[in-house]
């Protein structure tokens, strides 16, 4: 045994072990900065308690490293799916010393072993809808609704012998005039609306109604992610009970067809970064004050239609872009066609496996 070893306990804890629960969900405020801290203290606590609308999927299990002192140097949390080989490896932090992040992943590891699991998948935050991959460039201001941990977790992660598996990315663009000549790949939005499409904007008063129409077509499309978990109507509620008070109403839109039927929205809301995790008040005036700059963490496209999917995303460019500087999550420069030099940045986050 090591002398790290030697200094170091991990444990696993138990819901109805208060002192350990505070402690693992005290342990990111102590270790991040009030402009970097990022951390659902209520989805963590639900989660840990079994109260969330997600726990009927999964099984969890908690881990705590400490030192002689009972001082916490690590925690995270372990995600077992029914009829899934692979375990999830969420929540994690620790503080910046290799030696305790490997020999604290090198156990989590072991235990998912014993649980006769293929692989540790992470860092997957119990749900594909709460956050997924190892943020590994651009630190010091968290995107809202995107991964955030601390730079040094990459170093720990490949030390371990973890490998990246799989890698989501995001995008931020320049607000830019784009050149009408400009010709491209994709199928113009007018040759649809010529076809009957109409666009509508999402309107706070018909919330309601439009995000369930929304809904039905967003968890029902095929998703190219071996990792990716169906919810339904109400558990993405539960994950989003802030959204009908921070998404832009100007900027959303609906795109129905000519049997009005619902084939296509996003949902764009302003960067937020931390405040909303900070628990700042959000009002009508703070959320219009923060359109300099839109992300648009919620696209859907009926797949039937070809060509759609493409030329909604075109549509965004064309409609956002001008005016202000957006970040549109999950879109591959494929489908960009126009606008791939009008890329500002591109933002990597990474799955590993072990």
């Amino acid at each position: 045994m090591n002398e790290i070893e030697s200094n170091v306990e991990i444990e696993e804890f138990y819901v109805f072990e208060e002192e350990s629960k505070n402690m693992f969900l005290e342990f990111p405020k102590n270790l991040y900065s009030d402009k970097e801290y990022t951390q659902d203290y209520e989805t963590e606590k639900a989660i840990i308690e079994g109260r969330h609308s997600l726990n009927h999927d999964f099984e969890v299990h908690f881990f705590i490293a400490f030192n002689k002192n009972r001082e916490p140097l690590a925690r995270a949390m372990l995600t077992f799916y029914h009829n899934d080989p692979n375990a999830y490896l969420g929540f994690f932090d620790c503080i910046n010393n290799t030696s305790v992040g490997v020999m604290f992943l090198k156990h989590l590891k072991q235990y998912s072993n014993n649980k006769l699991c293929r692989r540790l998948v992470g860092p997957y935050n119990c749900s594909w809808w709460i956050s997924k991959g190892l943020k590994v460039e651009d630190f010091g201001k968290p995107f809202y609704m995107e991964p955030y941990n601390m730079p040094y977790y990459q170093q720990m992660f490949q030390s371990a012998g973890f490998q990246p598996i799989k890698k989501y990315s995001t995008y931020s663009y320049n607000k830019t005039v784009i050149d009408p000549k400009y010709q491209g790949k994709t199928i113009p939005i007018e040759t649809f609306v010529s076809q009957g499409l109409k666009i509508i904007n999402f309107e706070e008063k018909n919330y309601e109604s439009q995000i369930s129409q929304a809904l039905k077509l967003l968890l029902n499309v095929p998703v190219n992610d071996p990792f990716y978990k169906r919810i339904n109507e109400k558990e993405f509620y539960d994950l989003n009970p802030k959204l009908k008070e921070t998404m832009s109403y100007k900027y959303s839109k609906l795109f129905y067809n000519n049997q009005n039927q619902l084939i296509g929205f996003y949902i764009a809301m302003p960067d937020y970064s931390n405040y909303l995790t900070q628990e700042y008040i959000v009002k009508t005036n703070m959320v219009k004050s923060m359109q300099s700059v839109l992300s648009i963490p919620y696209f859907a496209a009926n797949p039937n239609v070809n060509g759609l999917e493409a030329s909604i995303k075109d549509y965004i460019r064309r409609e956002i872009g001008q005016k202000v500087r957006f970040d549109i999550f999950g879109l591959s420069e494929d489908n960009l066609y126009y606008y791939k030099d009008t890329i500002a940045k591109k933002y990597n986050y990474l799955l590993y496996a072990l």
